[in-house]
């Protein structure tokens, strides 16, 4: 891009003259010195690639990083490192913080920097945990404990509760406890929340850790309704369809986590989520308002631009 006018830019890109405007602008108010080092040919392929998904998807914005493979423990770091050079923007002092879970979340956690600048900041778990030590480090509370350390003065709600109750009465229990009142009415609160997105059942971390722990709290009948009701993957473990429509299953009414309309409510839902095995997941979970910000990589980018590309192109 050095050197050209902001016409060859728009020729270039096949992007108007008033958004290469307009994108220059937001990169100054941003401070966005990446763009100046990253290599032209990346930059400018996932330039247009992010304002399609934006359109595509219906949300704010699309960050898409560069990753050599489709190894998934590549895409989960260079997303945690993204995530955490986005938020980094959002935070502020005195703010309010809720986290997912999961193992991209567990590298973002390990990729924010520490700073004086930003302190006094409440930081809120917004699922339960799984029955035993088992991936600590990946569960809501560990996230929220690990990022609060980076930023003086600040605390963080512990939510002790599983992430999927046995039973409804178990699971209506913990959240009519006052604690848990306390934490999910605090969510609503929330000027940022960072989640996961898991993926197809074949493939879910949710089923596969929940079911390791509690063999009670998900079931193969558990699984069953999840399929016929077309589950396609989830957030804070509360699955949907490809439409964005909740499932209609008794896990759905055991997850103690936040509800979608809360999470509908937070001005700014980070998603950090890539594999091809959530394009789905992505999609629906867009289509169904749960995220307005989406860091993915380019991989699982070319899935879901074409999964909806137009039929006649």
């Amino acid at each position: 891009m050095e050197d050209k006018t902001q016409a060859e830019i728009s020729k270039m890109l096949n992007i108007s003259r008033p958004t290469i405007v307009k994108m220059l602008k937001e990169a100054k108010i941003e401070k966005i010195v990446r763009i100046q080092i990253a290599e032209p040919r990346q930059t400018n392929a996932f330039l247009k690639d992010e304002l399609a998904l934006r359109h595509l998807l219906g949300i704010e914005d699309v960050k898409i990083v560069n990753v050599p493979s489709e190894n998934r423990d590549i895409i989960d770091d260079r997303i945690g490192s993204a995530t955490a050079t986005y938020t980094a923007n959002l935070l502020k002092s005195g703010g309010h913080i809720g986290f997912g879970w999961g193992r991209t979340l567990e590298c973002f956690a390990e990729k924010v920097k520490t700073t004086n600048k930003i302190k006094d900041v409440e930081f809120i778990p917004l699922i339960g945990g799984l029955g035993t030590n088992r991936e600590v480090n990946i569960l809501s509370n560990a996230l929220c404990e690990k990022v609060a350390s980076n930023f003086p003065r600040s605390t963080v709600r512990y939510l002790y509760a599983p992430m999927i109750a046995a039973n409804i009465l178990t699971a209506q229990a913990f959240l009519d406890s006052k604690p848990l009142k306390t934490i999910f009415d605090k969510a609503k609160l929330l000027d940022l929340a960072v989640v996961g997105i898991d993926g197809e059942l074949d493939h879910s971390s949710t089923i596969e850790n929940v079911h390791a722990t509690d063999s009670d709290a998900v079931t193969r009948g558990d699984i069953e309704d999840l399929r016929k009701n077309n589950a396609v993957g989830c957030i804070c473990a509360r699955f949907y369809d490809v439409g964005g429509t909740p499932c209609n299953t008794s896990l759905n009414q055991r997850v103690i986590a936040v509800n979608t309309a809360t999470l509908k409510s937070i001005p700014t839902v980070v998603a950090a989520a890539g594999g091809k095995y959530k394009v789905d997941a992505i999609i629906g979970a867009a289509r169904g308002k749960l995220f307005n910000v989406l860091i993915t990589d380019e991989y699982t980018a070319k899935g879901i631009l074409e999964r909806l590309k137009p039929e006649d192109q």
